[in-house]
């Protein structure tokens, strides 16, 4: 009887497996005890490798589980029953636990099903020895007896490798990656710093792989620089020289941003894969080479990677810039300088989730972006386990496992907000104490109370947090909600706030672990997705503009197709998935022939595949951005810093925007701001940057969805940059014709995108020319 109901319990969970309408990225990694997840970004459903089998991925994006071969030098595969493997290849044999190699058991009958209905896609065989590819300076060096080839470690490790000669003697996997690590003495910066300092050459050397975290107590695998989460810190003085040696140890491309810093010469330094530069090849190594320069080159700043959406995973951290001409004086204005870094956070891998929003399919159904699952302050956060709707592990945190900050009383702390996020926007506040807003990006202001901060993606906030009214002994909460009216895809497992204890004392003072009685402001924690009032921020470096700017261009923002797979009217747009439009043109990402190189080779970049604003000169261009369809846009403009001249709500003609009164002393400047649905504000940008600058979306999905054009300043400079040759070594070996990340084109029947300059409107051209016409005869 016991048997009997055995049997029936496993029919039950196998059909209730089968009917299930999508396999989530936590059941690609749900493996039995015993056995480590091996998923590639391919696989559709569990990869399971028993004890002495390697987990290897192959370069098709398949994972294998491999065993030497007892006969030869060969590899063979091995998998565990129902999984993947088995499924898509009955005939694959299973190893012994133990990793004996023995009688192998052969199942005849693979189990059907999974991927919301869909066949399972052709997987191909396993690579034989002579297919394994291991990048040139990884290869086992088999002279001098080095034992550290990773090729057996069981953890999702990333490194293409290549097989290590079989021999008799016993065979045990190395150890796997360690989790995440966090350095968070790194973010309090150091009273000790030179800002005075001559300039210098500094250097960092990152290793950039996938390690297994739970920053709220969900397990999930990470892409992390040197395995710390945040990721390094870099911080420099203005004119120095910064090197980041960066060595790709993903099974996968990838390249790094570096957020608001001008590259003024360096456009091939700034990052964004498919614009400035083809991505560093799994295995392969990079250096970005570039000086801080520029006369108010200094504040907050954060790096990330720039391909398809993986910064979310873990590969980002925060830049300090100082100088001496920073009117922001450590002593004067502040007494204590702590960086806080913000992340919303998701379950799913990120390439889970693009692959998912570029597929017919869709990511749990529907197209539009997806919503996270917590927030994360200084790398980690509360997740309620209870919410999961994933399998997996889970361990509930509480809030005393979660790191504090300690700060002496009458002290004036310089608390740097960065929002190195994905989708919604966040409120920052602290409990008790009002907040006094003295940066905005980059850019200095005068002082301004608050008692929350709205802080959308990619957007950086000091405040002073004032301590002089508190005793030892204190404490309260800083806390982030997530702003839940941002979000267009339900919530049912977000926790949407994340909070840290601050105490009163002394570092090392014994302050007790007793936890805040402390209450919020009744301010609210949602609604429109806006920035702090930009009329509110003065400046401190006083910075007036032209009058008139020397011309006008659009930047009009829209979408294309279904929101979710059942959306017909969106489906008969001819498109089976969402796409993003700038001025109508989706951004294909031509990865591995980036419109840098295509303009210094001397061809036309308005090919269609993305849209382009051109300037000529050194002069002003006042770029109306308007969200026509959909929803709240973070929008971040690369390459420089642009001044906020004028906002409204609706749609704005040329012919209005040339009689608008704009501000043009002293507006505030900062490199990304928030738009509203049904929304414009106009930007005015100096063109002496010479350089290729994307401009985009930094709602991650929104981005892999082809939200992004250009602004391409100077192209008569650019196309005489000599750039260097290790940014065209990049290339090499990569398919100048494939979209990264890939996805379908339109159908067939629907009106094919002009490939020619888009023309100027009339009145485009004549904006610039009406607004001087009408203020002179206002006069």
């Amino acid at each position: 009887m016991p048997h009997l109901l055995g049997t029936v319990v496993f029919a039950l969970f196998t059909l209730i497996f089968s009917l299930s309408p999508f396999v989530s990225a936590r059941d690609l990694e749900a493996c039995p005890l015993g056995y480590s997840s091996c998923s590639g970004i391919k696989d559709y459903a569990p990869v399971c490798c028993p004890s002495g089998c390697a987990c290897q991925r192959s370069q098709d994006g398949f994972a294998y589980c491999l065993m030497p071969s007892q006969i030869d030098r060969r590899e063979i595969p091995c998998c565990v029953e129902g999984s993947y493997c088995v499924r898509s290849n009955n005939g694959w044999p299973i190893c012994p636990q133990q990793g004996v190699p023995g009688t192998a058991r052969i199942i005849d009958t693979p189990r059907q099903g999974g991927g919301g209905g869909r066949p399972p896609p052709s997987r191909p065989s396993p690579p034989q020895l002579d297919q394994v590819h291991r990048p040139l300076g990884f290869e086992q060096d088999v002279k001098s007896g080095n034992k550290d080839d990773d090729i057996y470690d069981m953890s999702n490790d990333l490194v293409p490798t290549r097989a290590r000669p079989y021999t008799a003697s016993p065979w045990q996997p190395l150890p796997a990656r360690p989790s995440a690590t966090s350095k968070l003495n790194e973010l309090r910066l150091s009273p000790d710093w030179d800002v005075y300092a001559p300039p210098q050459k500094r250097e960092y050397f990152w290793e950039i792989a996938e390690h297994p975290g739970s920053p709220d107590g969900y397990h999930r695998p990470m892409l992390l620089i040197n395995g710390q989460f945040p990721g390094p810190v870099i911080e420099v003085n203005n004119g120095d020289l910064v090197l980041v040696h960066v060595l790709n140890l993903l099974d996968q491309p990838t390249t790094v941003h570096f957020h608001g810093i001008i590259q003024n010469g360096t456009n091939w330094a700034d990052g964004p894969s498919g614009v400035t530069q083809c991505p560093i090849s799994p295995g392969g190594t990079y250096t970005y080479e570039f000086p801080i320069t520029g006369e108010l080159q200094y504040g907050t700043y954060w790096h990330h990677s720039h391909r398809r959406a993986t910064y979310i995973d873990g590969i980002t951290g925060p830049i300090i810039v100082h100088s001496p001409r920073d009117p922001l004086v450590r002593g004067r204005d502040f007494d204590i300088d702590q960086i806080i870094f913000l992340q919303d956070w998701y379950h799913d891998p990120s390439d889970v989730i693009v692959d998912a929003l570029l597929s017919p399919q869709g990511y749990n159904q529907t197209f539009v972006a997806p919503s996270p699952q917590s927030g994360l302050i200084n790398g980690a956060g509360i997740y309620d386990c209870s919410l999961s709707r994933r399998r997996g592990q889970c361990d509930q945190k509480s809030q005393l496992d979660l790191p504090e900050l300690v700060f002496p009383p009458n002290n004036r702390i310089r608390l740097r907000f960065i929002y190195a996020g994905a989708h919604p926007e966040m409120f920052v506040s602290v409990d008790g104490h009002a907040l006094r807003v003295i940066e905005a990006d980059d850019c200095p202001v005068w002082p301004l109370a608050v008692h929350r901060i709205p802080i959308n993606l990619a957007q950086r906030y000091s405040a002073i947090l004032d301590t002089s009214t508190d005793s030892v002994g204190d404490s309260f909460y800083l806390r982030a909600h997530i702003n839940t009216d941002c979000l267009d895809a339900p919530f049912p497992d977000l926790t949407t706030q994340t909070r840290l204890v601050i105490r009163i004392g002394e570092e090392g003072q014994d302050l007790g672990k007793a936890l805040p009685r402390t209450r919020d402001w009744n301010d609210r924690t949602a609604g429109p997705c806006t920035d702090l009032d930009e009329r509110l921020l003065e400046p401190r470096v006083p910075k007036s503009l032209p009058e008139f700017a020397d011309m006008i261009r659009y930047f009009n923002s829209s979408r294309v197709g279904p929101l979710n797979v059942t959306d017909e009217a969106g489906l008969a747009q001819g498109v089976d998935e969402l796409l993003w439009t700038v001025n109508n043109v989706t951004f294909e990402n031509f990865a591995y022939d980036p419109l840098l190189h295509q303009i210094v080779r001397g061809e036309d970049p308005f090919t269609g595949r993305i849209a382009i604003i051109e300037t000529h000169g050194i002069g002003t261009v006042d770029i109306v951005i308007q969200n026509v369809v959909g929803p709240p846009h973070p929008f971040h403009l690369h390459g420089r810093p642009f001044s906020i001249v004028a906002r409204g709500e609706g749609l704005i003609t040329p012919e209005e925007v040339a009689t608008f009164e704009v501000n043009t002393f002293n507006p505030l400047r900062r490199d990304t701001l928030s738009l509203l649905r049904d929304s414009w504000v106009i930007i005015r940008v100096v063109t002496d940057t010479p350089g290729i600058w994307a401009i985009h979306c930094h709602i991650l999905w929104h981005q892999s969805q082809g939200l992004l054009g250009a602004l391409l300043v100077q192209p008569e400079v650019v196309r005489t940059f000599r750039i260097p040759q290790a940014n065209y070594d990049l290339c090499r070996g990569g398919d100048p014709n494939m979209i990264d990340p890939g996805r379908k084109k339109k159908r067939a029947d629907s009106p094919p995108q002009s490939l020619a300059r888009p023309a100027a409107h009339p009145a485009y051209k004549q904006a610039a020319v009406l607004r001087r016409r009408h203020r002179v005869g206002s006069l």
